[in-house]
């Protein structure tokens, strides 16, 4: 087994390349965390208007018991 000794440029070239990777990571990671982000964000946007159509499509208990006796009313006669 032979010994080599690692002089300081080629010590600095291996470190510069791993943080250049490291850094290629984490952006790419972020952009991924970024993209979900946004995708979960437009959902809970969709379902808040999904929600708020849905009450105002729904009728209150009071209209709901009027429309009720009037039914009643007609089906009676």
């Amino acid at each position: 087994m032979s010994k080599k000794f690692v002089t300081e440029e080629k010590l600095d070239q291996a470190v510069d390349a791993i943080l250049t990777g490291m850094d290629g990571l984490f952006k790419e990671f972020g952009k991924k965390i970024n993209d979900r982000f946004e995708n979960i964000d437009n959902e809970l946007t969709q379902i808040k208007r999904q929600i708020s159509n849905l009450k105002h499509d729904t009728p209150s208990r009071k209209e709901f018991d009027e429309l009720k006796k009037k039914v009643d009313l007609h089906f009676k006669n």
